[in-house]
C-alpha cells in the first residue's frame, strides 16, 4: 500500500511551477456568491482579481469592484493547515506582490533556472533582479512569515 497515493505520478512531472498563495477559495462561495451575487459582476466579465486588504475585482471594461476581505475569508477552505505562502517545493515560484506589471519569481532548482534562462534568451520574458525591488522582496518575506505564524497558532 502506498502511503502517499499520488507519489507514483511524481516521476511524470517535468517541472513544477507554484503560485504565491495566502488563501484559496471555493468556487461556489467566492465566485458565485461573492463576485456574482454580492458584487453583481458576471464571472465571464472578470479580467483580474487582486487581494490588497480587500478583494478587488477588475472587469474587462476596466471597472473595479471591492469585496471586504472578511466576506471572502468565509469561502476559504483548508488554509489553516498550509503554511507555505511561496510554493517552497516548486522549481519556480511566482506571484504578484508589490510590483506593478511584473511577477516576482523565485527560482528554486536547477531545472527552474534552466527554463527561466531559456525563456529569457528566446525573448519570451524580461528579467530584473529582485535587488531592484527591495520593497517587493520585503512584502514576500512578511507574507510568508504571516502565513506560517497563522498556521502555527491554529495547531
Amino acid at each position: 500500500m502506498e502511503i502517499i497515493p499520488l507519489k507514483r505520478y511524481a516521476s511524470a512531472l517535468k517541472l513544477l511551477i507554484g503560485l504565491f498563495c495566502s488563501e484559496s477559495f471555493t468556487y461556489e462561495g467566492f465566485v458565485v456568491d461573492g463576485i456574482k451575487r454580492k458584487l453583481g459582476v458576471d464571472p465571464k466579465d472578470v479580467k483580474k482579481v487582486n487581494i490588497k486588504g480587500k478583494v478587488l475585482v477588475t472587469t474587462v471594461e476596466g471597472e473595479v469592484e471591492a469585496l471586504p476581505i472578511e466576506d471572502a475569508k468565509k469561502y476559504s477552505w483548508n488554509c489553516g493547515r498550509c503554511g507555505d505562502f511561496s510554493a517552497e517545493l516548486a522549481d519556480i515560484s511566482a506571484g504578484g506582490v508589490g510590483l506593478q506589471g511584473w511577477t516576482l519569481t523565485i527560482i528554486r532548482t536547477e531545472r527552474g533556472e534552466t527554463l527561466l534562462k531559456r525563456a529569457e534568451e528566446k525573448g519570451l520574458i524580461r528579467v530584473r533582479p529582485v535587488e531592484e525591488e527591495p520593497k517587493a522582496y520585503r512584502i514576500l518575506v512578511n507574507l510568508s512569515r504571516r502565513k506560517r505564524r497563522r498556521v502555527l497558532r491554529r495547531r
